[in-house]
């Protein structure tokens, strides 16, 4: 008892003198709040290495009963069983409505890099030369000391007041990756002229304070805005003619509001996890595109001005909300990988016939009953995902398809696979789990590659001859799995 109670104290105090050094939270519904001190929970939760998020309670009381509740949770205890499940059901109750009810808001705490030298360390060791990577927390201003680092080569910045990343770190040579965290400037950023820098990264810092322009970083090839509550497509950079790969994700970019402009020479554009419903006609500007990667949205709808995008290699509307497959994308002849997987996509059409160079297709999870004969024409395919969809059958022409190394067509309605199937000497993945097949349309053991077979949760009509098979792939060193229907197989 007197340990459980020692916890309880130390908590409390510790809980009261963090709540005091905090009166700042951060949530869209908090807004009309009066913007007093806030009571956070000693309970981090860590969504990434460098950031813990606080969740942020309406009162003090609600605070110090989250911690109490945590402190029982993890307390050991001996009881029955029955006792013991009884109180693990309240506990988890109370926690729920305590987390469901009583939170506002969250508090992040950025750390630094634990790689980097720090400034500190710096200032009391003075060895400037070998300091490489250097860490500078809640400052104001960039010391004179970092100048004396000649030989460093990436800074970051985290819980910083900086209004300026200044010209004198031009004399850096060596310097050539900057990144800021959190930085809560009163203003815009402003960045002074520099030919090393090619690296930028701004992460959780609130979007007013981002710079307006990066054309003063003259060799800036990457460039990186994540978590900064962007809510339309940076334009910024489009002075910088060496800009070949900007990240926009995790913010609450639209695409509404604002064009996207000519990035002349942008070479791969990230913009996962953001609110986009429509890629605008204003893509077609990104004419150097060779990946994008748009996941992770509600996209329903895209521009068939994509279509000029001829260089691009690599596609992902990875969980959007299309419809259809854009009809633009058909025409990007040299389109290598196309990533379409959690969509409510019903068909695959003819027009996949202008795909001729794709190598991989990824559109499983949607809604496909029907896939056009034409996708036998895409001689160049190696890997095809059609599985968790709802096909009662496939194309005659997928034996057409003779450089595919992996085909997944389980979790359908297929009664059959077409016998053309023996064509494709090459495979060496082959997983048709979960259909409606009773019978083969051909020995599995005549594909001399293969190296992973799946046929559970199928009706097999002879179970014998089911048996004999898997033991001679089996015995020539095939995995080969055939759990039967209904059986957990997720957890296989």
């Amino acid at each position: 008892m007197r340990s459980f109670f020692a916890q309880i104290i130390l908590c409390l105090i510790t809980q009261v003198a963090f709540t005091q050094q905090i009166i700042t939270y951060s949530n869209s519904n908090t807004k009309n709040l009066t913007p007093t001190v806030r009571f956070y929970s000693l309970l981090p939760q860590q969504n990434c290495l460098r950031v813990r998020e606080f969740p942020v309670f309406k009162t003090k009381a609600d605070s110090l009963e989250a911690v109490a509740l945590e402190i029982q949770v993890n307390m050991p205890v001996e009881l029955p069983n029955k006792l013991m499940e009884k109180r693990w059901d309240s506990l988890m109750n109370k926690r729920k409505e305590i987390f469901e009810n009583r939170i506002i808001g969250t508090y992040k705490i950025y750390y630094p890099n634990p790689k980097y030298y720090s400034l500190d360390s710096l200032i009391k060791t003075k060895n400037y030369a070998e300091v490489k990577q250097l860490s500078i927390s809640n400052r104001s201003s960039i010391p004179d000391e970092v100048l004396q680092c000649t030989n460093i080569e990436k800074i970051e910045f985290i819980n910083t007041t900086l209004d300026e990343i200044p010209d004198k770190l031009n004399a850096l040579t060596h310097l050539s990756s900057i990144e800021v965290y959190n930085n809560k400037s009163k203003a815009a950023l402003r960045l002074g002229e520099n030919q090393y820098i090619k690296s930028m990264m701004l992460q959780y810092n609130e979007p007013q304070s981002l710079p307006h322009t990066y054309k003063r970083i003259k060799n800036l090839e990457m460039l990186k805005l994540n978590h900064d509550g962007l809510t339309q497509f940076v334009n910024g950079a489009k002075r910088n003619k060496k800009l070949k790969f900007l990240d926009l994700s995790d913010n609450n970019i639209s695409f509404h509001h604002g064009r996207i402009a000519k990035h002349k020479n942008l070479k791969s554009l990230t913009a996962t996890r953001n609110n986009i419903t429509t890629v605008p006609a204003s893509i077609r500007k990104l004419k150097a595109l060779a990946d994008l990667t748009l996941a992770y949205n509600a996209i329903n709808s895209v521009s068939p001005k994509i279509s000029k995008l001829q260089g691009l290699i690599q596609l992902s509307f990875y969980k959007n909300e299309l419809p259809d497959i854009p009809s633009g994308v058909f025409n990007i002849s040299g389109l290598r990988v196309m990533d379409l997987y959690y969509n409510q996509i019903e068909t695959i059409p003819d027009d996949i016939v202008g795909l001729q160079r794709l190598a991989i297709l990824y559109i499983s999870f949607n809604k496909l009953t029907s896939v056009s004969n034409n996708l036998g024409e895409l001689t160049d395919l190696r890997e095809v995902y059609l599985h968790n969809n709802r096909l009662g059958a496939l194309p005659e022409s997928l034996g057409n398809l003779k450089e595919v190394k992996i085909l997944r067509v389980n979790d359908n309605y297929l009664t059959q696979l077409p016998p053309s199937l023996s064509n494709l000497s090459k495979l060496e993945i082959l997983d048709m789990a979960r259909n409606n097949m009773k019978n083969l349309p051909c020995d599995p053991s005549i594909f001399s590659n293969l190296a992973n077979l799946d046929l559970s949760g199928n009706p097999w009509a002879n179970q014998e001859e089911m048996t004999t098979l898997i033991k001679k792939l089996t015995d020539r060193g095939t995995i080969v799995k055939n759990f039967p229907i209904g059986s957990d197989w997720k957890d296989r």
